[in-house]
C-alpha cells in the first residue's frame, strides 16, 4: 500500500525493503522468494547489523 502510494506522490523515488544480511541469506536465497521478489519489483537492500553497514542494494 505505501508504495502504491509513494509511486503516485513522488513517482522518481524508489522504495527499498532493508533487511539484515542473514535474513537475505537464510530466507531471500529460496528460488521461491527471489521469483515473488522479481515478480513483485521489490529492491532490496541488505545491511549487517552488528557492524552498522550496507552491504548491498539490489535492484
Amino acid at each position: 500500500m505505501y508504495r502504491s502510494i509513494l509511486c503516485r506522490v513522488n513517482p522518481e523515488r524508489k522504495l527499498y525493503l532493508a533487511i539484515p544480511e542473514e535474513v537475505y541469506q537464510d530466507f531471500f536465497q529460496q528460488p521461491a522468494i527471489q521469483d515473488i521478489v522479481s515478480y513483485q519489483s521489490i529492491y532490496l537492500l541488505i545491511f549487517n547489523p552488528d557492524m552498522e553497514v550496507i552491504i548491498q542494494w539490489l535492484n
